[in-house]
Parts: structure tokens; sequence; C-alpha cells
């Protein structure tokens, strides 16, 4: 039962994420860029910056070396990541709680927060570890210890904090499990597990090693991470409501057109237009009217459009049978979105805090494996929270999925069967719907879930999904520029496709900002050691020097500079700035005058007898047609 369960929901996710892609926001290309200098011959560490990612990007590598399309194979591996991911979230959550509906409403909730395209490592990564640790659970022994250590390496490679969060989650179980047998018992299988996992990335350490050092690999991650979290603030979040905003908004009524038999007469037509409750709003022609109806509902549409005082009747099919007998809406003082994010943070804390209290108060009725089970998830849930969220939350909450729902199947299942009789139960049961059903409706908020199922074609039936399916799939062939946001990519198309047309494969680029994506779309490889040129990263003397000592060695034809973002480029990396300057001239700018456009700097050595015909810049590369010599 369980197996077929989760295969279920792994057909469903995989098909629900599939079909409701439109687009990979640039963030998802961070990874993707140091996944074509894999492809293009580079080694990690020694020819660029990795900051600690090796799996997460070795994966995207394969899978575009297999299928030869990048956007289309990062969809298949996103698709998959989170079906998997949902599929052992089932599994585990249903050992857990003991119950199948708990752990359904569990994998429901984590699809409906619908965590963006790049997180999936995260939910995939805690998904294994977990369901690997519900085995671990039921008999300790070395090989099971083992497969926890092999799963927290798992974590290591895909990112190397995910080690930290499954690391602390161990030492729970552990220590918990093994308690009753004493302190060397725990110490033991705290040493064995800790040798196993050094045993599986020491090689990666030794290579680390190898390429770079280990001190100097270090500093840029400590670096980076800094930089990372100085951006990432947050302000709690606080449910509120803004009632000069409008709490409720009067909807508008439909407007429609009625014509009356020529026996009406303007008495008649006044009782009709109370009786069917109709506005007037202006006397169209002869006997036509038009009208706001005040009451759509089915019954009184269906006897409007039957009356045979009412010869034809216009505009009823824009109106359906909604039911605005109320005539009022949900205002924007209700912060819909600002309160769920506020909901779902608070419970993502309370959540554990109140798995806690409850084990604390059943410790003498729950058996040893439920006991570190429970912990394990409880310190798996405040070692994500502490990892993973902050600024914006709403793009970071779901990435909490994992521990958090699966801690809520078993907490609410043990509430719901909590030993009580009469009020007692009726109360616990109560708060456990409530708090669910409340935790589903953010969710759906927070990812505004009825867009994204239209997405998918399903409200237009099969022929509508096969359709969506289509469309996905197309749009994922598409290389230039494919699903990704608009700007800069597709502003710069032009210049990619020149780039394409006369430079090499091997010829390097250089955007000096945050947009990733354009090295995939120009399909050459970025330039230098790392690319991110954001004030704090990478931006300190030493890791500027190398990145200008790498610079030297590579072929960089061009540079790409946003022209608003000119003056903080300059004052972040003051050195590399200055090397550019230094050998590069201003070949163009796009769009041409635009104060926001991008500046298109060419290496002032790099010419060509030859120029590319549509805008007569030099180019080396082979000749297309219409080139002019």
């Amino acid at each position: 039962m369980v197996r077929f369960g989760a295969v279920a929901v792994f057909l469903v996710v995989l098909a629900f994420r599939w079909l409701t892609l439109s687009e990979f926001p640039n963030d998802h290309f961070d990874h993707v860029a140091l996944a074509q200098q894999l492809r293009l011959g580079a080694w990690p560490v020694r020819d660029f910056t990795d900051e600690g990612l090796p799996l997460f990007y070795a994966v995207s590598a394969a899978a575009w070396s297999l299928l030869k399309a990048p956007f289309l194979s990062e969809a298949i591996v996103m698709s998959l990541g989170f079906a998997i991911a949902a599929a052992l979230t089932f599994a585990a959550a249903t050992r857990l709680s003991r119950s199948a509906l708990a752990a359904s409403v569990a994998v429901l909730a984590q699809v409906l927060l619908y965590p963006r395209p790049y997180s999936y490592p995260k939910l995939l990564v805690q998904a294994v570890w977990v369901l690997v640790a519900c085995r671990a659970i039921e008999r300790l022994t070395a090989r099971r210890i083992a497969a926890l250590a092999a799963a927290t390496a798992l974590g290591y490679y895909f990112r190397h904090d995910h080690a930290v969060y499954l690391g602390i989650a161990t030492v729970a179980l552990l220590a918990v499990a093994r308690w009753q047998m004493g302190l060397r018992a725990v110490a033991r299988a705290l040493a064995q597990y800790a040798a196993v996992v050094m045993a599986l990335i020491l090689p990666h350490l030794i290579y680390v090693q190898w390429a770079a050092g280990l001190p100097t690999y270090l500093a840029i991650s400590r670096h980076y991470v800094s930089a990372e979290a100085a951006g990432a603030a947050y302000r709690l979040p606080l449910p509120s409501i803004d009632t000069e905003a409008g709490l409720w908004l009067r909807r508008e009524a439909p407007a429609v057109n009625i014509r009356w038999v020529p026996a009406v007469d303007d008495a008649s037509r006044t009782r009709l237009e109370q009786r069917y409750r109709l506005e007037a709003v202006e006397h169209a022609e002869g006997t036509t009217w038009r009208y706001r109806l005040r009451d759509a509902g089915e019954r009184n549409v269906s006897a409007l459009q039957g009356d045979p005082n009412v010869e034809d009747t216009h505009g009823f099919d824009r109106i359906g049978t909604r039911n605005s007998v109320i005539g009022l809406e949900v205002g924007p003082g209700w912060r819909a979105r600002e309160n769920s994010v506020a909901v779902l943070y608070w419970f993502s804390w309370l959540l554990p805090a109140s798995a806690l209290l409850v084990l604390y108060l059943r410790r003498g009725q729950l058996t040893t494996p439920d006991t570190a089970a429970a912990a394990m998830l409880i310190a798996l849930a405040f070692a994500a929270n502490l990892g993973f969220l902050r600024g914006p939350l709403e793009m970071r909450l779901p990435d909490v999925a994992v521990p958090q729902t699966i801690l809520g199947a078993w907490l609410g299942a043990t509430m719901w069967r909590w030993p009580s009789s009469g009020r007692g139960r009726l109360l616990r049961r109560g708060l456990v719907l409530i708090v669910a059903g409340k935790a589903l409706i953010a969710a759906a908020v927070l990812s505004q879930a009825g867009l994204l199922v239209k997405t998918t074609g399903l409200t237009d039936g099969i022929g509508g999904v096969a359709r969506r399916w289509r469309d996905v799939e197309v749009l994922l062939r598409d290389a230039t520029p494919g699903p990704v946001p608009s700007n800069p990519s597709a502003v710069l198309l032009p210049f990619f496709e020149y780039v394409r047309a006369c430079t090499d494969r091997s010829d390097r680029l250089l955007y000096a900002w945050y947009s990733p994506e354009v090295y995939i779309v120009a399909d050459r490889g970025f330039a230098g050691d790392h690319r991110k040129f954001l004030p704090g990263f990478h931006s300190s003397a030493w890791e500027q020097e190398r990145t200008i000592e790498r610079l030297r060695r590579e072929h960089v034809p061009f540079v790409l500079i946003p022209k608003a973002r000119r003056q903080s480029f300059e004052a972040s990396h003051p050195a590399v700035w200055q090397y550019l300057r230094s050998r590069y001239v201003l070949m163009a700018s796009i769009p041409d005058g635009d104060p926001g456009g991008t500046d298109i700097l060419r290496e002032s050595s790099w010419t060509s007898d030859r120029l590319y015909a549509n805008t007569a810049w030099p180019c080396a590369g082979a000749p297309a047609t219409g080139d002019q010599p």
C-alpha cells in the first residue's frame, strides 16, 4: 500500500512540476553555469570557483551531456528531484505517523508550497536521509549507521551545509536511540557514523587540497557565506490587516442587454426590474435596455431568461452561474499573501516546538524508536530553519518543507490518537483540523495554487493537459533564449547570435554583474573564476587577483556591463575594473541609447578582416551567409 501510494505521488508530482514550468528564475542558472564550465573541460576549484556544490552541478552537467539540451535536461532533473522527494516524504510520513491520510496531507502541503526549481536538492537530500533514518531506527546496526552516514555524505556533495543539518539530526537520533544503553554506546555509534562520513567525503577534500588548497577553498566559502548572509536579513513577519486599503470591495455587477416584448410598459418593466434585481444602466434602443445584474445566481438567471416578457438577452454568457447576491469580494486590506508568509513562518517554528512539548508529555508512553524518530525530525526542522530561512521569506519557506511536513504528519496523527474521551478529544482533533487547514490555505495562497492548476491545462480536460505538455517540451527545446527571464537574455539575443557565429566555443564572456543565464543562452563559459560580480561577493583583494590571473590565461573577447550597474561594479571590484579598462574598448550598447541598457566592450586586440553582416562588428568565426569581407 505504501509503495503504491509512493509511486502514485511520484507520477502526479512529476507531471505537475513539468506542466507548471513556465520559466526558470535566473538564480537557477547559478549552478548550471558551473555545469557548463565542467562540460567545457574546466576543472572545479582549480579552474573555477565552486562554493561547495560539486554534485549539484555535476548532475546538471551529466544530464546536459546526455540530452544535448540545457533547459530540457534541467526541467527533467528538477521534476524528477521534486517527484522523488515527494514520494520519499509520503513513505517516511506514512511509516512515522502510521497514517496514509496524514502522509497524503503532508505531501499536499509540500507540493502546494511549490519550491523554486533550483531548490530540489534541499528537499531531495533531506527526504532521502529521513527515509534512511526511519529504517535505521527499527534496528540500529552498524550497517544502518553507515547508511545514515552515506545519506549525510550525499547531502555534503550536493551542498556542504546539508551535512551539518543532517549531522545535527543524526546526533539527536543516535543519542535518544542508544541512551538507555549508556553514554559509551552513544559515543560508539556517533564515532561509527563520523568515521564513515569522513571516509566518504575524504576524496573530495583530497581533491580540493590538490586543486587549490583547503585553506583557500575554505576562505572563499566563508566569504561567500558571509556575503549571502549580509544580503539575506529579514524582518519578523507579523500577521496584520490594513483597513484603509479596504477589507471588502464591491464587485462590479455584470452588464447584460435585455429586449422586452413590445407589450411591456414602463410600470411593468419597473416591476420586472425589481423582481430580477436589475439596475438600469442605459436605454439602448427600442425595447432594449442595458442593465447591471445584481443577482447572477443560477435560479435568478434561468427565471429571467425564461420569462415570457423577455424577447431576447445578450451578455449572459459572460456571467455564467456565479453567485453575486452579496456583491462583495476580498479586498487588499486582508494582505493575504503577506499574512500567508507570516502564518507559514511561525508554523515552521511552532511546529517543532509543539512536537517537543508533546514528546515530553508522552515520554513514558512512546517507544524508544518513536521517541528517536520524533527527536531527529525536531532537530532537523530547527536546523533547516536556521540554515535555510532568510530573506525573502516567500522564496525560502518552501525549502524547509520536508522536515516540517513529515513532522506535521507525525504530530497530527499523535494528537488525533491521544488517549482521552469526550471534550478533550474533540478539542484536540478540532485543533488538528484547524491547523492543517490553515497551513494548506496559506501554502496555496503563497504559491497561487489556482493559477498553477490552470497552467497545467487541467481545467480544459485531457486535451488541455496534452497541449500544455507539448508546449512545455517545445519551450524547453528552444535554446535562444528558452524559458529564461526576459531581461537581459532576450534583449541581448542579437549579440548572443553574433557571439555564436563569430567566436570559438572555447572563448569566454564576462558579465559584470549577476545574470548567469546569459552564459547558457550565449553558449559560452564565464570568464575569470566565478560568475557573480555583486558587491561583497568575491571582492576581496586576493580574490580579485585570482580573477585577473585567470582572465590573463583565457581568451575573453567581450565584456558585458549593465550601464546602471557600472558604478557599483567599479566600486566593488576596482582591481578587476582597472584590468578591463586597460584591455577593452566600447563596441556597442544594447539597446542603443538606452540608459538602462548594456555596454558591450571588445578586447582591443581582438580584430578581424571580416564583418558580421547584421551589425558590421568584427567577426572571427566561420563565414556565415551574407557576411561581408
